[in-house]
């Protein structure tokens, strides 16, 4: 009975879809793999219709079986309480950009940025102002201020979330990010 109950799981696996029990008989212990309760099988475009779609430029991280955790990328640029990157911090808020995605320890290394002359130093990249990415002033992006932040800081609901930085910035500061390194 075990090695059937193996295949079952691995051909379903290999599916890539997940089992979903019904509301009414959640938390019986007749709901594992094995029992003869049925089970509803989902696809993955009926998973993301089911917990809420997708944000543009997703990558998801398997969480627990059948729920994805949305997960940042390269050049995403937010801005993010201090809580997540430095309690320190002068700020209560500052920009981010996203310079690494560490997924197997779900979180990703980000640059801040500052628009104040008397703390920049060699190495830091100059930034215009750009209102898509929230920055309304003059400022400098600073690689020796590289933080780790959780995924879930991004779902934080004071997390302000803008677009992909363009891409000659991000090159200088990814590069300045690994000099730094």
């Amino acid at each position: 009975m075990r090695r059937a109950c193996r295949c079952i799981v691995a051909s379903i696996r290999a599916a890539g879809a997940a089992l979903v029990v019904p509301d009414d008989r959640r938390d019986t212990p007749q709901d594992r793999l094995g029992s003869s309760r049925p089970f509803r099988m989902l696809d993955a475009a009926a998973r993301m219709a089911q917990f809420g779609g997708e944000r543009t430029e997703v990558r998801s991280t398997m969480t627990w079986p059948g729920n994805d955790l949305w997960r940042p990328y390269v050049g995403l640029v937010a801005r993010l309480s201090r809580d997540h990157y430095n309690p320190g911090d002068q700020h209560a808020r500052r920009p981010t950009v996203v310079v690494k995605v560490l997924a197997i320890e779900r979180v990703c290394i980000v640059v801040t940025r500052t628009s104040d002359n008397t703390t920049v130093r060699r190495g830091d990249v100059a930034h215009h102002a750009d209102a898509n990415v929230g920055c309304d002033r003059p400022g400098w992006w600073q690689p020796r201020r590289a933080y780790r932040v959780s995924f879930s800081a991004y779902d934080d609901e004071d997390t302000c979330i803008y677009k992909k930085m363009d891409e000659e910035t991000l090159d200088r500061v990814m590069r300045a990010y690994e000099e730094r390194s």
